[in-house]
């Protein structure tokens, strides 16, 4: 275990040491810069469906319909104050 802490400790420092050895020699020349949007796009939406296809149906196969709709209910309230209007029109066709 004193093995491994050290190894991992080790490498640790040579981690830092790089980068702040980088740090001083980046004002000497610009590199270039990385757009890392699409990539947390990517996991985001990866995150979404993982979270559609398996957390939702586990929610609902562990709730009572009392609690669905109080669930609904709160997700309603939770959500309103960003579409006031697309809501309101959706009661209004219910009705």
């Amino acid at each position: 275990m004193k093995k491994i802490l050290m190894i991992l400790v080790s490498l640790m420092l040579v981690l830092l040491a790089s980068v702040s050895m980088a740090e001083g020699t980046a004002a000497n020349f610009e590199a270039p810069a990385i757009d890392l949007t699409p990539l947390f796009q990517a996991l985001i939406g990866f995150l979404a469906a993982l979270v559609t296809y398996k957390l939702i149906p586990w929610i609902k196969a562990r709730t009572t319909a009392q609690q669905q709709d109080l669930l609904r209910a709160a997700v309603s309230v939770a959500v309103y104050p960003a579409f006031p209007g697309y809501i309101t029109s959706d009661l209004q066709r219910e009705q």
